[in-house]
Parts: structure tokens; C-alpha cells; sequence
């Protein structure tokens, strides 16, 4: 509170509180006559602002006012105690994780991984998801099971304080997300087990898998190579060292992808890494 009131003045101000029709005079009022955002109602002496409550007539004006608390809290974020920090958005969570699950290469573990530490992640770096008092955990609780579970989302049509619809949305929010990997869980498995588009690879896919296998190897020659391809891969030695001559330009980004499919199939992440670099490569050449 920037300024203090006498008996008064809190009288008078009850009588102008009394005067206004809408939720949006109300909110005006606190941030005009109260010195506060109305969402800060909670910190505030007990039975000063009992008189300035914004009591909701309809559900549909309980949602109302709950969603002006959430908009104000973000907005005062260096004031009254607010952190928008802890306010989850499943779209941002979303964004975040398919922007680094797009460049990695043991795709399988790193979903594993964020599922499994979903909550625990979460909660310690953004802080105060699930609060430690059993007033907040329960609407944290009542957000995440009501939507994971029965796919129920909350509605707001309640009065309850700040922190409480915080803690209630990112349960909500959460489940969502969980679903959502959930689902590219299942996605990741159903493109794992199933076939590999083209069974038989190129002459230079071939020998891009095999190089893959020994590229850190710089003493052989391409003559060498030629030969040692040829014997494994049951091909003519000139037409392997022909092939060997252009494998970096006559090998395309498609193609690359398919041999890069197929180490992750069977968990070569090494050399998935090796053949996902190649493909940074000639990609940057385009641009």
C-alpha cells in the first residue's frame, strides 16, 4: 500500500466502491484509489479491503474478474510481489521442446528424459508450480488430474485468490503438456518400428554408411577405400571408386535423411550425429 487512510477515508471510498456498476470501474478504482492492483487484495492489511471485494453476480462475471487478476499480475511484474516467471503456457513449453527435440539425435532418450522429469524440471526452474501450502497444491492438483485424466479444464467460474488460479492453470497446463509428449512418444515408437522406406540403399548411400563407421579413420586412401568398400558391399572396384569421388556431391539431403533414419532405427546415435552433420553442411552450402 503506497499511502495510508484514515477511518475517513475509507468510508468515503466506500461510498464511491458502492457507486460503480462495472468490473472494469472496480479494477480502475483500486489501481486510482487504492494505490494497488485489485489481484494484491490478498497481501493487504486484514479488513481493509474487505469493504472494496468485487463480488461477481454470474459465473460468467467470476471468469471475468479471475482473467483481469491474471492479466494484471502480469503486468505489475516488478511490483506487489508478482513473477509472471511461474505462469506456465503450454504453447511456449511446446515451442521450446520441439525446437531442441528437432536437433537432437538420441530422440528417444531426450523425450524420455523430459517426461520423466516433467514436474520435478519444471517446478525448480520456474519455481512454485505445486506451492509448498496445501491451499495452492490442491488447485495445482485439481488443474493437472482434471485434465490429464477426464480432459476437463478449469473454468474459473470461482472466487479464489491469485495464487490459487495460478497454481490451478499450471496444473491445467502441465497436463497438457504431459499429453502432448505423451503423444510424441507414442509417434516416435510408431516411426521406429516401422520399416525402412527404401530397404535397399543407393551404391552411395552404402557407402556413406560404411564411411560413417570409420570417418575418423584419415590414413586411408580412396584406392584403399575403393577396395575394402567393394569386398564388403559385393561391388565392382573402379565403379566403388568412381562412387567414391563424388560422395559428397553426389549424395543429396534426402538421402542423407534416409541414412539418418535408419542409425537412429537401430540406436547408432553416433552415427546418426556423424550423417545429421553432413546435412548442416550442405544445407548452409544452400543458403
Amino acid at each position: 500500500m503506497s499511502r495510508s487512510f484514515t477511518e475517513n477515508d475509507l468510508k468515503q471510498l466506500e461510498v464511491e466502491f458502492k457507486l460503480l456498476n462495472t468490473i472494469e470501474e472496480k479494477f480502475d478504482f483500486w489501481l486510482e484509489k487504492l494505490e494497488m492492483p485489485y489481484y494484491y487484495c490478498r497481501f493487504t492489511i486484514k479488513g481493509f479491503t474487505e469493504p472494496f471485494i468485487i463480488n461477481a453476480k454470474s459465473k460468467a462475471e467470476q471468469i471475468k474478474i479471475n482473467q483481469m487478476m491474471i492479466e494484471e499480475y502480469k503486468k505489475y511484474s516488478n511490483d506487489y510481489f508478482a513473477n509472471p516467471e511461474i505462469i506456465l503456457d503450454f504453447n511456449k513449453l511446446k515451442n521450446e521442446f520441439l525446437k531442441k527435440f528437432d536437433k537432437v539425435v538420441n530422440k528417444k532418450e531426450y523425450l524420455h528424459q523430459e517426461i520423466f522429469n516433467i514436474e520435478k524440471n519444471i517446478s525448480e526452474k520456474i519455481g512454485c508450480i505445486k506451492n509448498q501450502y496445501s491451499d495452492y497444491s490442491i488447485y495445482y492438483d485439481s488443474g493437472f488430474n482434471n485434465y490429464y485424466f477426464n480432459s476437463i479444464e478449469p473454468t474459473l467460474d470461482i472466487q479464489i485468490h491469485i495464487e490459487e488460479i495460478i497454481s490451478l492453470l499450471n496444473g491445467f497446463q502441465l497436463a497438457k503438456y504431459k499429453k502432448f509428449l505423451n503423444e510424441q512418444q507414442i509417434n516416435l515408437q510408431n516411426n521406429l518400428q516401422k520399416p525402412t522406406k527404401n530397404d535397399k540403399f543407393s551404391h552411395l548411400q552404402q557407402l556413406w554408411i560404411l564411411k560413417s563407421f570409420i570417418n575418423n579413420n584419415k590414413s586411408l586412401t580412396n584406392t584403399k577405400l575403393s577396395e575394402f568398400y567393394s569386398q564388403i558391399l559385393n561391388k565392382d572396384k573402379e565403379t566403388t571408386r568412381q562412387k567414391l569421388s563424388e560422395i559428397n556431391s553426389g549424395i543429396t539431403i534426402k538421402k542423407l535423411k534416409e541414412i539418418h533414419d535408419f542409425f537412429i532405427k537401430f540406436e547408432f546415435h553416433e552415427q546418426a550425429q556423424y550423417i545429421n552433420n553432413q546435412i548442416e553442411k550442405k544445407s548452409n552450402r544452400k543458403k
